[in-house]
């Protein structure tokens, strides 16, 4: 089983790793991690005892008694249901929701703990180091579908949304090839330079694109994003600083695309690359076109393989 939040972490991992550490709260992440994507919340509404009771089997596990259920408070009807599920099956004193406001990227790990807790998890941390654990609610239902159905994670809820008529969420087999997925809903069968839009695994932000439609939904998958073609000439950095200022961990990305285009990339680790949660907030913002999120990932691989 792995963490169905995208990052696809080994939730068995997770759980173990910290056996050697003081955890002392057990946090579910209720915010969906990216614009578009309404998974988490379609489960919410629509699994609320299964996410509970994972939830619960979870805090056994880390053996925690403070448990917050995060989510954005766009959200109301997803608080409203964990609340009267938790009432109605005799777990709602063992849970604290907690209302965040809708602003990407909450539901980052980082960010959400920042948000929710006070507590800054350290450069090259894990939420495990400041006493947390983070779990997606599509995990806590995974969880609950191991211990108490003993069944394995092979499916999971997907977004397929943007310029299309009919948005949906669906229940999709891991394996399932996206073309079998997007021609039932909006009649593509192909992708090709002729096409006028893009398929992107994931989100508008964080997501890449797909060239053929013979990919595989995998268990990280949680969007299917079509989006018409839209393709702005890179320019040259104005330092206008509107990178810097949406950057929600306080960095500069435009000083990692200058040092990754010149090859310096040590000089990234100075200004604390490692710490870039990879948003894409900057790219997004930036009014010269500037693919920063690709050279940041760039540099971050380099250094990694130092």
């Amino acid at each position: 089983m792995v963490g169905l939040g995208g990052a696809a972490f080994p939730t068995h991992l997770k759980l173990s790793a910290s056996s050697g550490k003081k955890i002392d709260t057990l946090v579910i992440n209720g915010c969906e991690c990216e614009p578009y994507i309404t998974a988490d919340h379609r489960l919410m509404l629509e699994y609320a005892a299964e996410i509970i009771c994972g939830v619960y089997i979870t805090a056994k596990i880390l053996a925690v008694d403070n448990i917050i259920f995060a989510i954005e408070n766009n959200k109301q009807d997803a608080i409203r249901n964990i609340e009267s599920t938790g009432e109605s099956i005799g777990l709602s004193d063992k849970i604290k929701i907690v209302s965040l406001p809708s602003r990407y990227p909450m539901g980052a790990e980082k960010v959400l703990l920042y948000n929710l807790l006070g507590r800054k998890v350290p450069v090259g941390g894990l939420p495990f180091d400041v006493g947390t654990v983070v779990s997606n609610v599509g995990t806590s239902k995974a969880v609950f579908d191991a211990v108490i159905n003993k069944k394995p994670l092979i499916e999971r809820v997907i977004t397929v949304t943007g310029d299309i008529e009919k948005p949906a969420n669906l229940m999709v087999r891991i394996g399932t090839l996206v073309g079998d997925i997007v021609g039932d809903i909006t009649g593509i069968t192909c992708i090709d330079q002729n096409t006028s839009y893009k398929l992107i695994f994931g989100g508008p932000m964080t997501g890449f694109s797909i060239n053929n439609l013979d990919f595989p939904v995998t268990k990280s998958v949680n969007c299917i994003l079509i989006k018409k073609v839209k393709k702005l000439p890179e320019k040259n950095c104005i330092r206008c600083g509107r990178c810097i200022s949406v950057c929600p961990m306080n960095l500069m990305p435009l000083v990692y695309a200058n040092y990754v285009k010149n090859n310096k990339f040590e000089d990234c680790r100075q200004y604390f690359i490692e710490s870039c949660i990879e948003c894409g907030s900057c790219a997004y913002v930036c009014p010269s076109a500037i693919p920063l999120i690709g050279y940041i990932k760039t540099g971050k691989a380099v250094l990694a393989r130092k």
